[in-house]
């Protein structure tokens, strides 16, 4: 509330200035730009009929930044955390990053530790947009897509000629960024290639013991594009990218050991086939292979511990999109996806496989009214067939005044590690296993004389997650200083996955597998407004105000079957349903602050933005296994970055970039943060 009210004084200041620019500012904001990813057809966004953020090149650029978590981190209703793995994922609306599905020019990114997809390692050297939907998206992209979608698009040059281009940055740590890029464009065909190099010392954020927080690290990323307009017979695209990293750590072994090695391979190719069969019918046709590869070694006692982690997808998808007449619009979509996945811990190579029939109708009733409805069929190897509708609708209230509401539901089937995963954590002393294997290992287990107890059921088939997305919003022009986007959103899952313990080995370690067993609620409000002072000096400020709830906590909570201890009597006592805060690992309020101010007369841009976050529970530290008022939180913190960029000629800049500048550290929650950090970064080319 307090970030509600520094909002209201922000715009009340605002409004009482005497040099605000009176020009309509309606005209200035990006209204007609187009995006892609919410009905993979183009539309005007202010059409949209669903919560879309999009970023431009310019925007991205302007920041300095290097990777996409940086650049999310700043957007409304999104937040980036670290993983136990040393990455960082993103939440969206209080979801976790395993239900957002990550694409790159619309084509999934894998890798996935532990359901967390290390947005960090996605680096922005070529990109051209952003589109971010929120919201449940599984009627058009199925699995992963329950909280919703974020697609970085490449750059594509669109004008005839050479263009190249160079981009270095160097800053603390000994961080090296470089990128080169080359753009052709003749007639009918359009050639990019690209490459990046990202490496640093890492750093480390604890004195006294004997690791380093963030180990050293090296990323090398290439991409070639090619596209050829054949006229009559249509348009091909095909791009392969392929991206390493070296990191001197490990994360599947667990063991103590020396010399600790990572390295990560992905390759991935795409061809993309268009033809306008008639005036009003379009014909879609991409396939998609991706290859990721994970191989890590560590020495214990002299020998050489290995472990290795491969998972392949491929996807064929034919769309086709008729255009009845200027308001009726419908897409019809059927593919093919291929799995597999190779682990150390899985007794063999395990392959999924999934067919997929989806239905668009894209119907404009009237000048003030915009319906999109979509269905979409999933029938998978392993579970049962999925039904995924959603409706949403854009209604221009007024000239200036805009709702848009939706709502749909989600799935996400349960991944391979629910299915096929045999861990033994020798240190902690526990095992998991997939809900496939478990039978088999119990069974051995007995038969060796290794089992205590086994109380789980026989042949358990887990049920994939599926949730209901609600989102209803308005975007207000009614004053042409005060652009206003307020949306309110709810997103209920069943069906959640978690672990319980179901058995016990002879040597004390607990035996663990999948369930599903929990139900919870995400709900908030997002607010966003951008202020034009002048032409030169632009402020935006976005709110996001979140509940994420456990049901079975509440229930628990409000029966009373939840205790908690007081710390210095060490006498227990009865929590209250108002003692219950949420879900780990979020906070209940993000402020944004986003200022951009341009000097025209020495051809430079100032750029600061500030990120406040309520404090945040990361764990359960009283023994009841929920996170109440009574456990213990990271505190309240500002993060803040400002970037100053000076064009010194026609195609050449340079960045000056300080990074957390209030330097807050919080050395056990956020690993992922180093502290105040500088950077410099020279841009050569578009």
């Amino acid at each position: 509330m307090k970030s509600l009210k520094l909002i209201l004084s922000l715009i009340l200041f605002l409004c009482s200035k005497k040099n605000i620019a009176q020009e309509d500012t309606v005209n200035t904001i990006k209204l007609n730009e187009l995006v892609i990813t919410a009905t993979k057809t183009e539309k005007l966004i202010n059409n949209t009929t669903i919560p879309v953020i999009s970023l431009s090149r310019e925007e991205i650029s302007s920041t300095g930044y290097s990777n996409l978590s940086e650049i999310i981190a700043e957007q409304t209703g999104m937040t980036i955390m670290p993983t136990y793995s040393g990455g960082e994922s993103v939440q969206l609306q209080g979801l976790e990053s395993d239900y957002i599905l990550i694409l790159i020019d619309g084509f999934p990114v894998t890798g996935r530790i532990a359901g967390d997809l290390d947005v960090s390692r996605i680096s922005l050297y070529d990109v051209e947009k952003i589109e971010i939907i929120k919201g449940g998206s599984s009627s058009l992209y199925g699995s992963e897509a329950m909280a919703g979608v974020i697609n970085v698009i490449t750059k594509k040059n669109e004008k005839e000629g050479l263009f190249p281009g160079i981009i270095y940055k160097y800053g603390s740590h000994n961080f090296h960024d470089l990128s080169t890029k080359i753009y052709f464009s003749k007639k009918n065909t359009k050639i990019a290639g690209n490459a990046n190099y990202i490496s640093s010392n890492g750093y480390d954020l604890v004195d006294f013991d004997d690791t380093q927080t963030v180990q050293p690290f090296n990323r090398i990323s290439k991409a070639f594009y090619i596209e050829n307009d054949l006229k009559k017979l249509g348009r091909t695209q095909v791009k392969i990218r392929s991206y390493i990293e070296n990191k001197d750590e490990t994360v599947f072994i667990n063991e103590p050991g020396f010399n600790p090695k990572s390295k990560t391979n992905e390759y991935n190719i795409y061809l993309k086939y268009i033809n306008k069969l008639q005036k009003k019918t379009s014909l879609f046709f991409e396939y998609y292979n991706t290859l990721f590869n994970n191989r890590e070694s560590l020495l214990v006692n002299g020998s050489s511990q290995k472990y290795e982690f491969k998972q392949s997808i491929s996807r064929y998808e034919l769309r086709l999109n008729n255009k009845i007449n200027n308001n009726l619009s419908i897409d019809l979509g059927i593919g093919i996806n291929q799995e597999y996945v190779d682990r150390t811990n899985f007794d063999k190579k395990e392959n999924l496989s999934s067919e997929y029939l989806y239905l668009q109708k894209d119907w404009i009733i009237n000048k003030k009214t915009n319906i999109i409805s979509g269905l979409r069929y999933d029938r998978h190897s392993e579970y049962k067939s999925q039904v995924s509708p959603k409706v949403s609708i854009n209604k221009k209230i007024k000239e200036k005044l805009t709702l848009k509401a939706s709502f749909g539901t989600g799935f996400k089937t349960p991944d391979f590690r629910h299915l096929y995963l045999n861990f033994s954590n020798i240190n902690s002393g526990y095992i998991v296993l997939g809900t496939n294997v478990i039978n088999k290992t119990i069974k051995n287990l007995a038969e060796s004389m290794q089992l205590i107890y086994y109380n789980g059921p026989e042949n358990y088939i887990l049920s994939p997650e599926k949730s209901m997305s609600l989102n209803v919003g308005v975007n207000s022009y009614i004053s042409p200083i005060i652009p206003i986007e307020i949306n309110f959103f709810r997103n209920d899952i069943n069906n959640l996955i978690d672990t319980r313990v179901v058995g016990q080995k002879t040597n004390g370690q607990n035996i663990f597998s999948y369930f599903n067993v929990k139900k919870a609620k995400t709900y908030g409000i997002e607010f966003s407004s951008t202020f034009e002072l002048s032409n030169q000096f632009k402020i935006k400020v976005s709110n996001y105000h979140l509940y994420a709830k456990d049901i079975s906590a509440l229930n628990d909570f409000k029966n009373g079957l939840v205790f908690s201890r007081d710390r210095e009597t060490l006498q227990s006592f009865r929590l209250t349903k108002k003692d219950y805060f949420g879900l780990l690992n979020r906070a209940r309020n993000q402020l944004n602050i986003n200022m951009k101010y341009e000097i025209k007369k020495l051809n430079t841009n100032l750029n600061l933005n500030l990120i406040h976050k309520t404090k945040i529970g990361f764990r359960d530290t009283n023994g009841n296994s929920y996170l109440d008022k009574y456990d213990n939180f990271s505190r309240g913190h500002i993060l803040s970055s400002f970037t100053i960029e000076k064009k010194i000629l026609k195609m050449l800049r340079t960045q000056f970039i300080v990074k957390n500048i209030l330097n807050y550290i919080d050395e056990i929650n956020f690993i992922n943060n180093p502290g105040r950090s500088f950077y410099t970064r020279i841009i050569f080319g578009r």
